[in-house]
Parts: structure tokens; sequence; C-alpha cells
């Protein structure tokens, strides 16, 4: 959630830069929250679903954003 924050605050306040075209709408980063918040609710069902769906996480922000790349 703080991502979310620091990138939007950052684009607000300069929107004309760089970064605020590379971010574009943040697909990963609003993924990154919902598996999170998934992942919160289904550890009180069964923890290693949790556990998989924090891992998932960690794959997606372990790959390269290729947005940043050039």
């Amino acid at each position: 959630m703080s991502y979310w924050v620091l990138v939007h605050t950052i684009i607000a306040a300069n929107p004309q830069s760089p970064i605020a075209a590379s971010i574009g709408a943040d697909r990963k980063g609003l993924v990154s929250i919902l598996i999170y918040a998934l992942a919160v609710a289904g550890a009180f069902v069964t923890p290693y679903a949790a556990y998989a769906l924090f891992a998932t996480v960690s794959v997606i922000w372990f790959v390269p954003d290729r947005r940043l790349a050039t």
C-alpha cells in the first residue's frame, strides 16, 4: 500500500516527468495489493494458500519492470 501512495505522490508532484509517463496505470502495483489482500483474508482459512500468494507477489516483483528499463 505504501508503494502505491509513494508512486502517486511522486506523479502528483511532477505529472510531466518521464517516471509519470512510464508508470502509466501501474497494473503490477494494483495486482500486488489485490493479491496481498487475498492472502491476508485467506490466511484465516488456510495458511498455505496465503504463503503461496505471498510467494506469487515476490515472483511478480522479481521480474524486472520493462516500463523503467528504457
